[in-house]
């Protein structure tokens, strides 16, 4: 269980450069101090992947897809609570992820539309 007063950990795997530094600007202006990641892999291989909160996770990734990584996680024995975003807004995408119990967020969207989403996925993860 995490301490009331231990810091979240908020990790953001997208590969496009620009909209992964503006995703971490405004987690950063939320109060939290996220961690970014280009690619799944780098996320893996990371200490952060043992420990993450919350996970705001592009669908289409080079490599090791957003889906992929939810496996491997699964895998690893954790359940990170997740918001996929994608520029790919199809109905049958956003079924699969609610199929499997995470959150979804088509881009673009606005600052406070994912930070309403990170905030549903810490109340999953502790005290507020």
């Amino acid at each position: 269980m995490r301490p009331a007063d231990a810091p979240w950990k908020i990790a953001v795997v997208e590969d496009d450069n620009g909209l992964r530094a503006a995703i971490l600007r405004m987690l950063n202006a939320c109060g939290w101090n996220p961690v970014g990641f280009a690619s799944a892999e780098g996320f893996l291989e990371s200490a952060v992947a043992d420990s993450v909160d919350c996970l705001v996770l592009d669908l289409y990734l080079p490599g090791i897809s957003g889906f992929e990584l939810l496996e491997q996680i699964k895998a690893m024995g954790r359940d990170i609570p997740i918001i996929f975003i994608t520029a790919q807004d199809d109905e049958k995408i956003r079924v699969r992820v609610q199929g499997v119990g995470k959150l979804y967020l088509p881009k673009p969207f606005t600052g406070q539309s994912l930070a309403s989403k990170v905030r549903d996925c810490l109340k999953h993860a502790g005290p507020l």
